[in-house]
């Protein structure tokens, strides 16, 4: 079970924040996001999964595929090109600075509408806020990730 799992509780949703998908390839879903810089849920062999944008690295969008037994699968899109990972990231130290950092970035996020840092291991947290930024409840995407594969992700809701 990932860090954020513990620390930020999930939000269950009827559909996804960023945008919804049909049934779909799953070069289509992976191109869509990175066309998009969107996360989204798309149908992929029969299964509903969550396709992440992770970021940009250099001139490639990372994007990574999470089904729901949390399997990922990471991809580099390079010039309309998809490039498939053949790896794995590493998990994310479960320790107390680390849970001091993601906090300090979600309340950053909160009053900000985005942050992002990374840690001494070379994690990147990401948290951006999700909708409008006025209303008193948001929802906050974070993402944790590696050299730009994804090593965690989840929504979290957050009211004033």
């Amino acid at each position: 079970m990932g860090l954020l799992r513990k620390v930020l509780p999930l939000t269950i949703l009827g559909i996804s924040l960023a945008s919804y998908a049909q049934a779909t390839t799953l070069d289509d879903a992976v191109m869509a996001v990175a066309l998009s810089h969107q996360t989204q849920e798309s149908i992929l062999n029969g299964q509903l999964s969550q396709v992440v944008y992770v970021g940009q690295n250099g001139d490639c969008s990372a994007v990574s595929i999470r089904s729901p037994e949390g399997h990922d699968q990471h991809f580099r899109v390079c010039k309309r090109q998809i490039i498939p990972r053949a790896t794995v990231a590493p998990s994310w130290p479960d320790n107390p600075i680390n849970k001091a950092l993601l906090t300090a970035v979600v309340n950053n996020a909160v009053l900000y509408g985005q942050a992002n840092q990374t840690d001494e291991d070379g994690y990147l947290i990401q948290a951006k806020v999700l909708g409008a930024m006025a209303s008193a409840c948001k929802h906050i995407e974070v993402i944790i990730s590696f050299e730009a594969d994804l090593v965690d992700y989840a929504l979290k809701h957050v009211c004033d």
